[in-house]
């Protein structure tokens, strides 16, 4: 009786000896559910020789994260602008700082593309973050806040010469408002051609840190439903009046439905990037033949 127990119990030290080197060799190969366990059969009844959980956690270069590899490196300057027009008004003094004269603009445009630099759109970000398209080496995302009338009638002619895609933030209830603003016939227009995006710069261009929660989430989210209805688009980009945001008005945004949302704070876009707090840089004035020597500065 003891010889048999004695045998009974050398197999199973044997078994376990053995197959615990395998069982470690398939624990080392990555996975993606937990792995069978481990059986052997003493007198007639079935014994789990290794627990069914993988105690060893998986690194993260494991080929179990290929499909959720990191993305690839990128540095992307978004630019705002409001207003490009000659400011004839001297006494107004906060447009003049705003306003970038339209020769400027087209000689930054024609300078950034013979350096080589693709004009990307804010939702090619969310694209690149997951993997779906690789952002060219050298882009630039053009942004304009606001909607004021001289995008149509001279930023957009500009674009169209230079083929440079961009971005226009609107105020959804100062479409159309007075001379300073775009009508809805010129943003059906901008918007059918497919070069210009549009996005939402809120209803009213309230600091949306001020409000309640109530009311910035109708800011945040009726702005989008009114400019989807009324042009026939997928609104994905808010802009926050001002650039005032927090951790709270950026969950409301995400919330709604945006894919991203770009501040005021001086910074360059990378793949770390929070998508709900995009950095933008002010160019303003800068000339064509210095404006890709700032931002390679910018870059680094």
């Amino acid at each position: 009786m003891k010889t048999k127990r004695f045998l009974r119990y050398f197999l199973l030290s044997v078994l376990l000896l053995g197959s615990g080197s395998i069982a470690l060799d398939r624990l080392r190969q990555p996975v993606a559910a937990p792995i069978s366990p481990l059986r052997a059969r003493f007198s007639g009844r079935e014994v789990i020789l290794w627990p069914m959980q993988n105690p060893f956690p998986l690194r993260e270069n494991s080929s179990a994260f290929s499909g959720l590899t990191k993305p690839k490196p990128f540095r992307v300057p978004v630019l705002l602008y409001h207003y490009v027009e000659v400011v004839t008004d001297e006494r107004d003094t906060l447009r003049k700082s705003m306003s970038v004269n339209p020769v400027t603009f087209e000689n930054q445009l024609i300078a950034l593309k013979a350096a080589g630099y693709h004009f990307l759109k804010p939702a090619d970000f969310t694209r690149a973050l997951t993997n779906e398209i690789e952002l060219p080496e050298k882009s630039v995302v053009l942004t304009f806040d606001d909607g004021y009338r001289d995008f149509y009638t001279v930023v957009y002619p500009v674009l169209k010469r230079q083929n440079v895609a961009a971005i226009n933030y609107l105020v959804a209830n100062f479409i159309g408002k007075n001379v300073n603003y775009m009508t809805e016939a010129q943003i059906k227009e901008i918007v059918a051609d497919g070069l210009v995006g549009i996005g939402s710069h809120t209803l009213e261009h309230p600091n949306l840190t001020l409000l309640s929660p109530d009311k910035a989430k109708t800011e945040i989210t009726e702005s989008k439903s009114r400019l989807e209805q009324r042009f026939g688009v997928k609104i994905d980009d808010f802009a926050y009046p001002g650039g005032y945001n927090n951790e709270a008005v950026q969950k409301l945004v995400k919330e709604a439905g945006y894919l991203t949302a770009v501040a005021t704070q001086l910074g360059v876009t990378d793949e770390k990037a929070n998508l709900f707090h995009l950095p933008r840089v002010r160019v303003g004035g800068l000339p064509g033949s210095e404006i890709v020597g700032y931002l390679e500065k910018k870059l680094k």
